[in-house]
């Protein structure tokens, strides 16, 4: 019996330790680690909208933070909201922040550079529509941004076309770029559209020049081979080149055909009498009509030229304001 009772009583000892190497067991495991939110034994929140890389940005981004002479270990256990992730996680993170804020900081400082040097191609493309646009306005005498005349009807075309014609004109000896910066109506227009602008005026004037020359010189081989005949198939002289046609410009000019009936002027001058009565009559009525004509155009062209004048005036008074 007391045999008995002794290996009761070891397999109740046993079956003590058992139980409480099993409690001791579940008392030893660890912890979750607990956010800093409190939320128990929950997940932390990712890092990307966490509060721990809000405050890390700030102070990585202050120069005069006490972070920039630490360690990323010390860091990492000086707040909790960083030291609630693994370490591993949190240098890794805390150096793509860094070079993040790094990179930022290079490139505000290469915008800032930019705009007073040297724009990138979209800055150059917006920058240099909006100052054509400026300029037009001051060169078109437009307000509010105007739109840019086209080309094709610009004042600068104009300029253009006379400075290329001339032989003697300076642009000849210039750059395309110099010719552009030479003249407010050509720097108006981008760079790249004068260029090409400028090689095809360049191209036509010379094409109209060799064929002007080539059509010269076909009808002075026509003349030579086939002289004009001294008379008229009526049987009396070509006007143009006789001597009746300078003395008919003078009368007119100075009043003589007014004093007398064209049959009557005819008999007072000699060159007037090779040409029968009806075709004098009609050269007078045709010499009268033009230098009447020719008195109004030039009165227009001159109320046009002072109009351009004073509008020229103007838009150089303005430039020099700016």
């Amino acid at each position: 019996m007391a045999k008995e009772e002794e290996g009761s009583n070891r397999q109740g000892g046993r079956k003590d330790d058992c139980a409480a190497k099993k409690k001791m067991k579940v008392t030893s495991k660890p912890a979750k680690k607990q956010t800093c939110g409190g939320n128990g034994g929950a997940k932390p929140i990712g890092w990307a909208k966490s509060e721990g890389k809000k405050i890390l940005q700030k102070e990585l981004a202050n120069v005069n933070s006490s972070y920039h002479g630490m360690s990323i270990n010390e860091v990492h256990q000086s707040n909790p909201h960083f030291s609630v992730y693994p370490i591993k996680n949190f240098t890794t993170n805390y150096k793509n922040l860094l070079k993040k804020i790094e990179t930022d900081k290079q490139g505000s400082g290469k915008k800032k550079k930019d705009t007073t040097s040297k724009p990138t191609k979209k800055q150059t493309h917006h920058s240099a529509a909006k100052s054509a646009t400026n300029l037009s306005s001051n060169i078109n005498g437009n307000v509010g941004g105007a739109k840019l005349v086209g080309w094709a009807k610009s004042e600068g075309k104009k300029i253009l076309q006379k400075e290329l014609a001339n032989v003697n004109s300076s642009y000849h000896g210039m750059s395309i770029n110099e010719v552009h910066q030479s003249n407010p109506h050509f720097s108006v227009y981008p760079i790249k559209n004068f260029t090409t602008n400028y090689k095809n005026l360049s191209k036509k004037i010379e094409t109209n020049k060799i064929r002007a020359e080539f059509d010269n010189k076909a009808v002075s081989e026509h003349k030579t081979k086939f002289p004009r005949k001294p008379n008229t198939k009526g049987g009396y002289p070509h006007w143009n080149g006789h001597n009746a046609k300078e003395l008919l410009e003078k009368d007119v000019r100075d009043g003589t055909v007014n004093e007398m009936p064209p049959r009557e002027l005819r008999k007072i001058r000699e060159p007037y009498t090779e040409f029968p009565v009806k075709i004098f009559g009609k050269r007078v009525h045709s010499e009268r009509r033009k230098q009447r004509e020719a008195s109004f155009w030039v009165d227009k062209r001159n109320r046009k030229a002072l109009k351009k004048h004073m509008k020229e005036v103007a838009e150089r008074k303005k430039e020099e304001m700016l």
